[in-house]
């Protein structure tokens, strides 16, 4: 009597891929173009909350109204699905949605233009950015996006760019190229390692460099978002003498110190910078 063979195990399954860029499942950032010609960014199906939309003020004083100034003109529309208004800069407001639908459909509303707001969804909420370190010089940064695979199926490169050392030459301030790149990824997962040319690199999350006002010279919003009086950097003061030459004590913030506000040297600028990396 004959003895039984097993038959064959099964092959093992193939390895995972790694998605290309261009095969990639998710979808990019729908860009159309507005009432008056410019480019609007919309929410993608692959776009997860929060859905916050900015409103702005043509006329640059929509920060002087009170919050409930706003929330009024919006009500008078009868728009569903806002969760929350908040208060963005001095010219500036967040509507948070509820849905990527009722976001968008803010958007392309045209009620605005009649109203004298500005409205869009800012591309940091429908992307995040990488950073990938030891990338030769020698190659362009259409050269790295072409040849760019991640393993992430819901993300997308949308751009790619190489950063700039900051250097002082004979007291002159010069940029240099670096061997560190800037990827700008579609939706909000960073993945930890990209391919270039099959060659896995490293991706580490991008720091947003420490904001500082140069007028009221607190952190946390730019120049052009204050809404403060000018202060001079050395005594924290507000006086007719814009040089702060004539100074003699340093103060931050009420505080004595040894160094003006704008030092790169400053507590408050590493507490503030301690924050960005969480």
């Amino acid at each position: 009597m004959e003895e039984e063979v097993p038959p064959d195990p099964p092959p093992p399954p193939d390895p995972p891929n790694k998605i290309n860029q261009h095969e990639c499942q998710s979808q990019p950032p729908i860009i159309q173009k507005s009432l008056k010609g410019k480019k609007q960014i919309l929410f993608s199906e692959t776009d997860i909350g929060p859905y916050e939309v900015f409103v702005q003020g043509q006329d640059k004083n929509i920060g002087d109204y009170h919050v409930l100034s706003i929330a009024k003109s919006i009500s008078v529309l009868k728009i569903k699905d806002i969760t929350k208004i908040s208060r963005k800069g001095k010219n500036r407001i967040g509507v948070l949605f509820a849905t990527r639908k009722a976001a968008n459909d803010f958007v392309v509303r045209k009620d605005w233009e009649a109203l004298g707001y500005d409205v869009f969804i800012p591309f940091h909420q429908i992307s995040c950015r990488g950073i990938v370190r030891g990338v030769n010089k020698r190659f362009t940064e259409e050269e790295i996006k072409e040849a760019s695979e991640t393993n992430l199926a819901l993300c997308k490169i949308l751009s790619v760019k190489r950063m700039n050392r900051r250097v002082q030459v004979d007291s002159k301030v010069e940029f240099v190229s670096t061997g560190t790149i800037s990827i700008t990824f579609s939706g909000k997962t960073i993945p930890k390692e990209i391919s270039i040319y099959q060659l896995p690199m490293r991706v580490t999350p991008f720091i947003s460099p420490v904001l500082q006002c140069g007028n009221c010279l607190l952190y946390g919003h730019s120049t052009n978002q204050s809404r403060g009086k000018k202060k001079c950097a050395r005594c924290g003061t507000s006086h007719e003498d814009s040089s702060s030459n004539t100074c003699t004590k340093y103060y931050i913030f009420s505080k004595s110190s040894d160094h003006e506000s704008s030092s790169r040297n400053c507590r408050e600028r590493e507490s503030d910078k301690k924050i960005l990396r969480i």
